[in-house]
C-alpha cells in the first residue's frame, strides 16, 4: 500500500518552497521595498505634506517633532498641536496654534510651518509637570522652520535594522562587535525574519498529525486547535522579540523555539502515525 510518508510528501515539499519564498521576502525584497516606500515617502512629506496629514493623529513631521491637527480645510489648518522632543525623547516644548499653514519652498527646499493665535509652553525635560518650571508666552503669529535641505531632503535616508538586507544585517553585526556595542537587537532582528520564514514549513508539520487524529469528524475542534496554535506561536515570537535589552536572556536564539516545537511536535505525531 501507500505510506504515510508518499502522501505527505507533495505537501513537504509545497512547504519548503513556501519558506524559501518567504526567506527571500524575509531577508532580501522585503527589506529593499520597505527602504524604497520610506525614500518615497519622504519626498512625499517634503514636496505635498498635506496630503500625508491626516486630522486627529499625530504624525512626525521632521525629526523629534509630533504635529496634530484636528480638521484641515484646503491648505488651512485648524486647531493645531505642535510637540518638540530632545534626543531622549522627552518633550520640551507644547505649541498650540488656532490655525495655521504649511509653506514649501522649491528654491529652498524647506517646510515651514505658519501659524496664528499661538500659545507656546516650555517644558524642563526632567519635570514636565511642574508648573514652576514652566515658561508661557503667546503671539499672535509665529513660523516653524520644519525641514531644511540640510537636515532632510539632501540628507542620506539612514537603513533602519528592518530595512537591512541579510548581507547588510551581518555587516552591522560586526561593525557594532568591534565598535564594542550592543548588536543583539540587529540579532534578534536577523533571528526573528528566519524564525518568521520557517512559519510554513513548521504549520504545515504540526498540522499534518492534528489533520489525521481529528479528521472530517468535527471540523470545529480542528479549526479552533489552528487558531490556538497560531495564536500561541506568535505570541511567543512577540514575547522574545522584546526580550532584545536584555542579552543574557538570548533572545535571538530563543525566537528558534516556537518552530522546534512544532517541527519536532509534528515530527513526533507523525511517527505514531506511520
Amino acid at each position: 500500500g501507500i505510506s504515510l510518508w508518499q502522501i505527505i510528501t507533495p505537501l513537504l515539499l509545497l512547504g519548503i518552497l513556501l519558506s524559501g519564498l518567504c526567506l527571500g521576502l524575509q531577508y532580501y525584497w522585503g527589506p529593499i521595498m520597505n527602504h524604497q516606500s520610506r525614500l518615497l515617502l519622504r519626498e512625499a512629506a517634503t514636496r505635498s505634506p498635506l496630503a500625508l496629514l491626516e486630522p486627529r493623529q499625530f504624525m512626525e513631521i521632521a525629526p523629534g517633532i509630533l504635529l496634530y491637527v484636528n480638521a484641515k480645510e484646503g491648505e488651512q489648518l485648524n486647531e493645531i498641536r505642535l510637540y518638540r522632543l530632545n534626543n531622549k525623547q522627552q518633550l520640551v516644548e507644547d505649541i498650540s496654534a488656532a490655525t495655521g499653514r504649511m509653506i514649501f519652498s522649491e528654491a529652498e527646499q524647506s517646510l515651514t510651518l505658519h501659524l496664528e493665535n499661538v500659545r507656546i509652553i516650555t517644558l524642563d525635560p526632567d519635570y514636565p509637570s511642574d508648573p514652576s518650571r514652566q515658561r508661557h508666552m503667546e503671539a499672535a503669529s509665529s513660523e516653524y522652520p520644519l525641514l531644511t535641505a540640510a537636515n532632510w531632503g539632501d540628507r542620506p535616508l539612514l537603513k533602519r535594522s528592518k530595512d537591512m538586507t541579510l548581507p547588510e544585517l551581518f555587516a552591522s553585526i560586526q561593525v557594532s562587535q568591534l565598535a564594542g556595542r550592543p548588536s543583539m537587537s540587529l540579532m534578534v532582528e536577523l533571528h526573528r525574519r528566519g524564525a518568521m520564514a520557517l512559519a510554513p514549513l513548521s504549520f504545515l508539520l504540526i498540522g499534518i498529525p492534528f489533520g489525521i487524529r481529528i479528521g472530517r469528524r468535527d471540523n470545529a475542534s480542528g479549526l479552533v486547535a489552528s487558531l490556538i496554535i497560531a495564536a500561541l506561536y506568535f505570541a511567543l515570537l512577540a514575547t522574545f522579540e522584546t526580550f532584545s535589552s536584555r542579552p543574557n536572556l538570548h533572545p535571538d536564539l530563543c525566537l528558534w523555539i516556537p518552530n522546534l516545537a512544532c517541527q519536532v511536535g509534528g515530527l513526533y505525531g507523525l511517527w505514531l502515525k506511520r
